[in-house]
């Protein structure tokens, strides 16, 4: 008999299914309203539930994204900014339209 601990019993939880990879979207030297309008046309393309990560150099990208997304399907979620590149995903909800 297996000694408890014994890795051949061990039981493993259920958890939530990895996500994948978001879809970057490199935004970086363009000015708004360009990035607002890629982000739109590149969110078009997903399915519900799939991630799409911004990388823009314009402060002003997520504020932009963040307000046309207000009262939408889609969620805004901000990342640390990384040598002056603002990061920040935008998830598509599973009721979403295409």
């Amino acid at each position: 008999m297996d000694a408890p601990g014994d890795a051949r019993t061990a039981t493993v939880q259920p958890h939530e299914p990895a996500q994948p990879h978001p879809v970057v979207l490199d935004c970086r030297g363009l000015l708004c309203p360009i990035p607002l309008l890629k982000t739109q046309q590149a969110l078009a393309s997903l399915s519900a539930g799939q991630v799409l990560e911004v990388w823009s150099t314009d402060p002003g990208t997520e504020l932009n994204v963040r307000a046309w997304a207000q009262g939408s399907d889609y969620q805004v979620t901000s990342l640390p900014p990384q040598d002056g590149v603002y990061r920040f995903h935008v998830r598509r909800s599973a009721g979403s339209r295409r």
